[in-house]
């Protein structure tokens, strides 16, 4: 239980989905040409890794 909620704290950063997204908006403030593929990973692993359902699977999983 604990490696999985470690897990959760390293993967979804700043703790929440918001938290999450608004770091990736800080770190591509312009969604365009090259920087669309990595800002839209980065909004797409906060959605994965901040998801509420998967934390509580983790939690849950021995």
């Amino acid at each position: 239980m604990e490696r999985n909620l470690f897990t959760f704290i390293v993967s979804c950063t700043g703790g929440s989905l918001t938290a999450c997204n608004a770091d990736c908006a800080a770190k591509y403030p312009n969604i365009t040409g090259d920087n669309y593929p990595t800002a839209s990973t980065c909004f797409s692993n906060c959605s994965t890794n901040c998801s509420l359902s998967a934390t509580l699977l983790l939690l849950t999983n021995k």
